[in-house]
């Protein structure tokens, strides 16, 4: 569906940043589609379950506002966030733009905790808190590698984004692919639970399913679901939870730019690593070309690789795991087309 949005039309950045009620901001009208849509679907007397998947687009690269255009707006705010503060005594790096950072504060506290909040109080309004299961997760770590005019716009370290892992987005290190993940479904999850089982997006659809008691409505029931439920360990019944037996995880760094290279011998130029269930990872790290282990038990850091203590039988586990949850394009009968990105 597209949304006509007649205020935005011709709109400067200058407009909505020191006018910001004469236009809208991405994120407050994702926010108030998705309580118009709660409330049309639950309206009497034709109430009807309904499922709802919310991505916001901030904080995000696209969120900031180049440092050398600060002065034009009169230091007002970014594009997507026309309010900010700067929390309380905060203390950055001499390579780091402070006012950027505490806009990248301001849209988690401003604009994700409130419109996440707006959305829990309307199921609280409408009655259905503990009819509703609700899940919050971030797709990926932080990115702490653009500057502008030399300078960070986000430092890692200023709130501690990534809490001491290594490595940020598009790192194969837990920096890169642990992320926040909370679940509410009032009168079912206890307040306050929290475990530490390994986990991954793909779980979401096989709790969603398992919350529905929707096993049966599934367009192929004879194919197992890529993820497990979630609802045993969330509702403390931790006996009865599966443990998958590891996660996968893979990226191909810089496509448009080394497509051509990545298609040739994507085993050099892709990133991978493989996180047994009792905390073993194995990985291969493109940059660097080198591979590593790290026992995210004892050392959740990574900063102890050791890959040369362990025996022969666990690598070949590990790489067996590997092998197995690899899927190239050409096996499923991509061949793909190579694009001219300089064109």
């Amino acid at each position: 569906q597209n949304l006509e949005l007649p205020e935005n039309k011709k709109a400067t950045m200058e407009r909505c940043t020191s006018i910001p009620e004469s236009c809208s901001f991405a994120h407050d009208i994702y926010t108030n589609e998705a309580i118009k849509y709660i409330e049309q679907r639950t309206a009497n007397p034709v109430a009807q379950p309904f499922f709802l998947y919310l991505s916001y687009s901030s904080p995000h690269v696209g969120s900031w506002v180049p440092e050398s255009s600060l002065s034009t707006f009169a230091d007002r705010v970014r594009k997507v966030a026309p309010n900010y503060t700067c929390p309380e005594g905060l203390k950055v790096g001499s390579k780091v733009h402070k006012t950027e950072e505490c806009r990248h504060a301001a849209l988690i506290t401003n604009y994700i905790d409130d419109g996440v909040g707006k959305l829990l109080d309307v199921l609280e309004t409408l009655g259905i808190s503990e009819r509703t299961l609700v899940a919050f997760a971030g797709d990926n770590g932080p990115n702490g590698n653009i500057k502008v005019n030399g300078k960070l716009i986000h430092d890692l370290t200023t709130f501690e984004s990534t809490a001491g892992m290594r490595g940020g987005k598009r790192d194969i290190y837990e920096g890169g692919i642990r992320t926040p993940f909370l679940m509410q479904w009032k009168g079912t999850i206890q307040p306050n639970l929290a475990s530490s089982l390994p986990t991954s997006l793909e779980d979401l659809f096989a709790t969603f399913v398992d919350a529905a008691k929707a096993e049966d409505f599934l367009p192929k029931p004879e194919i197992p679901l890529d993820g497990v439920s979630l609802l045993p360990a969330a509702t403390g019944n931790n006996q009865e939870q599966i443990v998958r037996d590891y996660l996968y995880f893979e990226i191909c760094e810089l496509q448009g730019e080394n497509w051509r290279q990545i298609a040739k011998d994507p085993e050099v130029h892709c990133s991978w690593a493989v996180r047994r269930k009792d905390g073993l990872k194995l990985g291969f790290d493109s940059n660097t070309r080198t591979f590593f282990l790290y026992d995210l038990v004892e050392d959740f850091a990574e900063t102890k690789n050791i890959l040369s203590k362990v025996d022969g039988s666990t690598l070949t586990d590990l790489f067996r795991m590997r092998v197995e949850a690899h899927i190239s394009l050409p096996s499923l009968g991509y061949v793909g087309q190579i694009l001219d990105w300089s064109e």
